[in-house]
């Protein structure tokens, strides 16, 4: 764990950098205002100045990627997705970019705006990734098991502490990494790949015209794409544990999704495999990830995601092809355990 608090510990910029940079893009006198931080290092601020708004980007070191971020803006641009437009950037972790505002999805939401069209919109925009990426893009990483092993250990780190008072034994961790190698490798060899997005869902899709659209529907936080399964990011949408929807909506998604991707009885059958396999190693993954928000940033609202992340975990591990690891689960966190509590979760971070 001393390692995990390490990498955390980012070099924010001065506040003279930021000023500097603000006064070499003209926008030194606009007025500020801090945008809420989510669970990334990365935070915001909207600038307004003679009716005009820009936001500045502050992606502070060990952890920036703001190279990646400008990267998959440009490619997703090019194939005419709607991504913000980056006016200035520096070298190391400062942007000027694009203000999409504030309609997401789920204000729309919020609103009554029913959820089908907008979902409908979602899976139109994965369609559309589909379709538009068939190869492999060099200028991005790829999913492998270099990279969901290294997910899958802030479930090892942070979760599996915190919630049962010690750490998790290597031999342990080592077989349910392979498993899960076993398990995707088999679920994503015959599976079509795109550009995954990576975190795709309706907080991360803004409203950009009257009605929501492919055409109008901005973008947000793709830095993290990846050359991976089509079925990650279906994952990320229809299984997001803050904004969770009904099994029957699930499954009415998945079956337009298929649908419109024209896809055999074969293919929906491997598509649905890869869905669940992936889908069971993301919200492994956000179980660390949220538990890690509590223990490090003292933020208990991300408890509150962790009972849908097993619901949905406990759904994916029913798939044949994860029994094993659903075997795993009950012997290392048997469901009555499972259960949060602000007490269960504390002093448990060193």
């Amino acid at each position: 764990m001393i390692s995990s608090l390490a990498d955390n510990i980012c070099t924010q910029p001065s506040p003279e950098e930021i000023d500097q940079f603000l006064q070499d893009q003209g926008w030194s006198d606009a007025k500020r205002f801090s945008l809420p931080q989510d669970c990334s290092t990365r935070y915001y601020i909207r600038l307004l100045k003679n009716g005009e708004s820009r936001l500045l980007m502050v992606d502070p070191p060990p952890l920036a990627k703001l190279s990646q971020y400008i990267a998959v803006a440009t490619l997703l641009s090019k194939h005419g997705f709607r991504t913000p437009q980056i006016f200035a950037h520096d070298d190391q972790h400062l942007a000027l970019i694009e203000d999409f505002g504030d309609t997401t999805f789920t204000q729309w939401l919020s609103h009554g705006f029913p959820l089908e069209p907008l979902y409908e919109v979602g899976i139109d925009i994965l369609i559309k990734l589909r379709q538009s990426f068939t190869g492999h893009i060099s200028s991005i990483k790829t999913y492998s098991p270099e990279v969901y092993l290294k997910e899958l250990e802030r479930f090892s780190e942070w979760y599996y502490p915190a919630l049962m008072g010690k750490n998790l034994e290597e031999k342990a961790f080592k077989s349910l990494c392979h498993l899960f190698v076993q398990a995707i490798t088999k679920a994503t060899q015959k599976h079509p790949q795109t550009v995954a997005l990576w975190d795709f869902h309706i907080d991360n899709m803004m409203i950009l015209g009257p009605t929501p659209t492919v055409n109008n529907c901005g973008l947000l936080d793709f830095q993290d794409a990846l050359n991976g399964p089509c079925a990650y990011d279906l994952t990320s949408l229809l299984q997001d544990s803050r904004s969770p929807i009904s099994d029957d909506f699930i499954n009415k998604m998945m079956a337009i999704y298929f649908a419109k991707c024209e896809l055999s009885s074969a293919e929906i059958e491997h598509e649905t495999t890869a869905y669940h396999v992936v889908g069971a190693q993301r919200n492994i993954k956000n179980l660390g990830v949220f538990a890690r928000m509590f223990c490090l940033k003292d933020k208990p609202r991300y408890l509150n995601f962790i009972p849908r992340l097993w619901e949905n975990i406990d759904t994916n591990l029913n798939h044949p092809l994860l029994e094993e690891i659903r075997r795993w689960m009950d012997d290392y966190i048997p469901k009555s355990q499972r259960q949060i509590s602000l007490s269960k979760f504390s002093g448990t971070t060193s």
